[in-house]
């Protein structure tokens, strides 16, 4: 039996950057066990597609601090 081939739609151009937001969960990267390898890695596929991260935001700092 023979797979379907995955078509993926190329991605268009945005007129201008747009604001995002990356959102990552882990209890083992909050304690020090290992490094956030997947928040940055999001961050800069998106800069590639002119999606604007504000990594210092006040959400960002809430979300940080625990809030």
């Amino acid at each position: 039996m023979s797979e379907t081939p995955i078509v993926q739609k190329g991605l268009a151009a945005l007129p201008e950057p747009v604001k995002g937001a990356v959102i990552t969960v882990s209890d083992r990267c909050v304690s020090g066990e290992r490094e956030d390898l997947s928040g940055p890695l999001a961050q800069r596929l998106l800069a590639e597609h002119d999606v604007v991260v504000d990594e210092g935001g006040p959400r960002a700092r809430r979300c940080r601090a625990g809030a």
